[in-house]
Order: structure tokens, then sequence, then C-alpha cells
């Protein structure tokens, strides 16, 4: 008797400690696909802060900069893997995180795997590389914002400013309603 209690009893907690380790799996797939999308749209964010940056030199140094990579060394990988800057970014910092070389890491990267299992693959934390994205993409817009600054200053048009567009924009409705 004492015997069946003590089987039941033991398969309970086995049944529980599976159940314990699915419920961890499924939070840990959860908190995973929040941070590839994180990194999507970090990914995303730091595409366009470089679109807005007047020549593509300000957007690679501070990547140098943030991932201690040479200027150079950066644009060479961008031309050898046609990579945008928010995917250079992840190939470079995946590459620092775990000791590969950018080439190992542009190579999972273009598999197809997905950031999210690159990242478990490699023991590599994507909260970190997001961290490290937002620094970078905000170094950048502050830089743009100085520019735009300094050229209001000058007296100088930013073709480039975020605002120009929509201005011109606004400017062109204003006169059509007018009648000019």
């Amino acid at each position: 008797m004492i015997s069946k209690a003590l089987i039941a009893v033991v398969s309970l907690i086995g049944l529980g400690t599976l159940g314990i380790a699915q419920a961890t799996s499924d939070i840990d797939k959860k908190r995973e696909r929040r941070e590839v999308q994180k990194l999507e749209e970090e990914v995303k964010r730091l595409d366009m802060e470089a679109v807005h940056a007047e020549d593509s030199a300000r957007v690679f140094q501070t990547l140098s900069k943030e991932l201690g990579v040479p200027v150079e060394t950066l644009k060479a990988q961008q031309r050898g893997t046609n990579f945008g800057f928010g995917r250079l970014f992840i190939a470079n910092a995946f590459a620092k995180a775990t000791g590969k070389t950018f080439d190992q890491m542009a190579r999972e990267l273009k598999s197809e795997k997905g950031w999210g299992v690159v990242a478990r693959e490699n023991n590599a934390k994507l909260g970190k590389i997001i961290s490290q994205m937002r620094h970078s993409t905000a170094e950048m817009r502050r830089a743009h914002e100085e520019e735009m600054g300094r050229q209001r200053e000058a007296g100088t048009p930013d073709e480039t400013s975020r605002s120009a567009a929509a201005g011109d924009q606004g400017s062109f409705r204003k006169s059509r309603r007018r009648g000019q």
C-alpha cells in the first residue's frame, strides 16, 4: 500500500516537473519572440536614421565606435554582404558576443534561420544587442539634429530634414486653398 502511494506521489512530482519545464519553455519562447520583434524594430530605426544622415561616413563612424570595428572594415563588410546598416550592426554584434567572425555570423543570418534561433544556438543575449542598437540609433539621431541646427543657423536648407517634405506639402496645400 505504501509503495503504491509512494509511486503515485513520485509520478505526480514527475508530471509536475514536466509541466513546469513546459511552462518555462513556453515563457522562454514568448520572450524570444518579443526580443526578436524588438530587434527587427531597432533594425528599421537604425536604417531610417542612416537614411537621414547627410552621408554614410557619420553612420559608419557611429557604428565603428559602438561595435569597436574600424570604419573601413565595416564598409568592406557592407559591400561584401549588401547588408543594410541594421543587419551590418547585428552581424557584428553577434560576432562580438559569440567570439565568431563577422563572416560566420553573416552566413548564419543569411541562412534564414532567424535572429532568435541564431542567438539561441550561439548563447547570445538579444537584449544586449537591442540595447547597443538603441544607443547607436540615438547617437545618429543626435548627430543629425545637431547638423540640422548648424544648417539652420547658417541659413542653409536641409533637404534631408524629416520635416522638410511635410513642410513643403503643407505650404503647397495652403496655397491651393487660397487659390494661388
